[in-house]
């Protein structure tokens, strides 16, 4: 059930992110997906190396994953995969006049992960859900349908 919960308060931060993000690009309109991605990145290894010093606990789980040679391999995988989104995405924030419909977008993912939960893990769906997803789904392409013909290009102010 915390799950549920999980997923709704990250996608609350997620999006209040966003449109923080969408604000200090008004402000600094030369801003660059690298420069994201390092500010990111630097106040990321702050936060972990401020958790690793402080906490004891968090000391000894580094300490174990350190020497394991498969999570390595796996976290390493996920960290490029991760750093090529963040990328493409802040590409494609600094470039979309409409960041809601490119979150609309970035929902779409959801086929490729459904797709993927069948055939490696053997996830079932329901009909309710396949309708749900296929609904989810049309919703993205009226969305981005919509903004077709408005101008493109982002307002002067917030």
């Amino acid at each position: 059930m915390y799950w549920k919960l999980f997923g709704l308060m990250s996608a609350l931060f997620y999006s209040i992110a966003s449109l923080v993000l969408r604000k200090y690009e008004y402000e600094d309109k030369n801003v660059t997906p690298f420069q994201l991605l390092f500010g990111m990145s630097l106040f990321t290894l702050l936060l972990v190396l401020v958790l690793y010093i402080t906490s004891e606990k968090r000391r000894s789980e580094v300490n174990m994953i350190i020497v394991n040679k498969k999570f390595i391999f796996w976290i390493g995988l996920y960290a490029i995969l991760f750093i090529i989104g963040d990328i493409l995405y802040y590409y494609g924030h600094i470039n979309t006049p409409h960041i809601a419909v490119l979150l609309a977008v970035l929902t779409g993912g959801i086929m490729l992960e459904v797709v993927g939960s069948y055939y490696l893990f053997g996830e079932k769906l329901k009909k309710n859900s396949i309708l749900g997803i296929s609904l989810i789904v049309i919703g993205i392409l009226l969305l981005e349908n919509s903004n077709k013909g408005l101008k493109e290009e982002m307002p002067k102010k917030l």
